[in-house]
């Protein structure tokens, strides 16, 4: 099943460069908003993007994966309505990863800046 529907992605100071590069690739209309932590430093807060283009969960799908399939250390996490976890990675098909954000309640980007995971 495939719904129309807008959401915001929570991402780290890595990953909200790539990802918005992505969106901007795919023509995607969205608004970001950097969140400004006291006692943190610029590189290590966060920021959220709002995603305003209506999409179907099968077009963000596409999304994730051509932003994963750029770097082998990016990660989105997904916390579904039942609050169990899901951790997505570039092996997930995009009917798999359609599933998962039909579900979502909350969804991060993660981008680690070396080769450790």
């Amino acid at each position: 099943m495939t719904k129309d529907f807008s959401f915001i992605v929570l991402c780290d100071s890595q990953a909200f460069v790539s990802f918005i590069q992505v969106l901007s690739e795919k023509q995607v209309v969205f608004n970001d908003h950097n969140i400004i932590q006291k006692g943190v430093t610029p590189s290590d807060s966060s920021s959220v993007i709002e995603i305003i283009s209506a999409l179907s969960s099968f077009g963000l799908a596409g999304i994730f994966i051509t932003w994963l399939k750029q770097k082998y250390n990016r990660k989105v996490k997904i916390i579904k309505s039942d609050n169990t976890l899901e951790v997505i990675t570039s092996g997930y098909s995009a009917k798999d990863i359609e599933t998962i954000i039909e579900n979502a309640n909350h969804i991060s980007l993660l981008e680690k800046s070396n080769s450790k995971d």
